[in-house]
């Protein structure tokens, strides 16, 4: 008689138990596309129908229904257990067996409902599964340079800049969800600069011009920092961190025009342009590069260039060069170091020819070397000034002979031997000399 009720009562559990999921039904018409699949109805618990529910309710829905199985097969070892004992008839090896099952079962009942016992009387916050909109908490647009395919506003592109570092945290996300709108426009696209690369199928032309419909964009989002001063008190501040070089072909070859953080063309700017004059029609490739943090060891040299090959080695000296040149640009606290054709020409790295042709000046750096290496690197200027619109060349690694790129390849005769692999450095020293007339150090990791 007391086997016949215990397994009335397991089986009246399990009915009470199953019968809320056979009666649950759908209240509310749900809105979105159907799903391909059809999720098994749990008690008490909203059944994903549509593309549009969310991740959270997924998960949740997953959580709960992983705890409504485990109660099954609880309950489905304790029924089966059960009918073992009902069934044993005085032997008393499987009446044991069938009393450890069902001790087994009811364990795992107990420790099932004490875990989410437990988690809701810890946090409850545990066993609630939402996933707030981050731009709730923190509105977020990725710090960086930007491109865009199409002209935006200056004055409302400054605005929207500033109205996005605001401290007023309605302001922020107003700001946000405005350059998302930009990013992805009816009149065009936004992309960010993730590194140096060319451009496939697009031409940064930022003022317009020849065989180019409309005028591009160029804007950069800062980056925020936070500091403690004295007190303990948190301080916001804003830096821009990336810089950009716009090259006129593809490869970083050709003219270039380079944008420090803040600076521009040896002049303090205090932000980047919007619509640069690049001094070409437009840029088919970009280098990228960001700030290091700290200072290097006090032993770092920065960029050294030197008059010979392989580093002023005496053997691969030109003729005559008896005592070979060098110098050391360092930016020495700050962003970057420049270095104009007066300053190179004091060095004793770069000539005025001797023929009478006044102005005419001939670069003598063969060589590179720069230290450490991604944390400074140089941009080589064939003009006598930066801020000219002449080639130029990024190098972000010693190099032992400049003579072997484009920036180390002027003179007349220079073609005649370049592509020639059996030349040695004395022929390569007379036919060819190196058109480095300016440079620029920067205090930066190419990206």
């Amino acid at each position: 008689m007391k086997k016949i009720l215990f397994i009335f009562f397991i089986l009246y559990s399990v009915l009470y138990f199953v019968s809320p999921v056979m009666a649950q039904t759908a209240t509310e018409e749900p809105k979105g596309s159907p799903l391909e699949l059809t999720y098994p109805i749990i008690p008490n618990e909203v059944v994903p129908h549509t593309v549009t529910t969310g991740l959270p309710d997924y998960i949740k829905y997953i959580f709960n229904l992983a705890i409504f199985l485990i109660g099954i097969v609880i309950f489905g070892v304790l029924i089966l257990n059960g009918l073992r004992w009902f069934a044993s008839a005085g032997n008393a090896d499987k009446l044991k067996t069938a009393k450890e099952g069902i001790l087994s079962g009811f364990l795992g009942a107990i420790i099932l409902f004490s875990a989410y016992v437990i988690f809701r009387t810890i946090n409850p916050q545990l066993t609630i599964l939402e996933l707030k909109n981050p731009d709730a908490v923190e509105p977020v647009v990725l710090s960086g340079i930007y491109l865009c395919n199409y002209d935006i506003d200056s004055t409302y592109l400054q605005d929207l800049i500033t109205k996005y570092m605001n401290d007023d945290q309605e302001k922020r996300l107003s700001a946000t969800k405005e350059f998302k709108k930009i990013m992805d426009s009816d009149k065009g696209k936004c992309f960010r600069v993730n590194g140096s690369a060319n451009f496939l199928n697009f031409a940064f032309a930022p003022q317009g011009g020849q065989n180019v419909k409309t005028k591009k964009t160029l804007f950069q989002i800062p980056e925020k920092h936070y500091s403690l001063d004295e007190d303990g008190k948190t301080l916001i501040n804003w830096t821009i961190d990336y810089g950009i070089i716009f090259h006129q072909k593809q490869d970083m070859k050709g003219k270039c025009k380079v944008f420090v953080y803040d600076y521009k063309d040896g002049r303090e700017t205090g932000a980047m342009e919007f619509h640069p004059d690049l001094g070409f029609n437009a840029a088919y490739s970009v280098t990228l590069f960001k700030k290091v943090e700290g200072e290097p060891v006090p032993e770092s040299k920065g960029a050294t260039i030197y008059e010979c090959i392989d580093f002023n080695n005496a053997s691969y000296c030109p003729g005559g060069v008896n005592h070979a040149g060098s110098a050391s640009l360092s930016t020495e606290g700050k962003d970057y170091e420049i270095a104009t054709s007066s300053d190179l020409m004091n060095f004793g790295l770069l000539t005025e020819e001797e023929n009478g042709n006044e102005g005419v000046t001939h670069s003598k750096i063969r060589s590179i070397q720069i230290d450490p290496e991604n944390y400074y690197f140089a941009v080589l200027f064939d003009a006598d000034n930066i801020a000219q619109e002449r080639t130029c060349q990024v190098v972000n690694k010693s190099d032992n002979n400049l003579l072997d790129d484009p920036i180390g390849q002027c003179g007349t005769d220079c073609n005649s031997v370049i592509n020639n692999k059996n030349i040695n450095a004395q022929e390569l020293n007379s036919k060819c000399f190196p058109c480095t007339k300016s440079m620029l150090v920067i205090k930066g990791q190419i990206i």
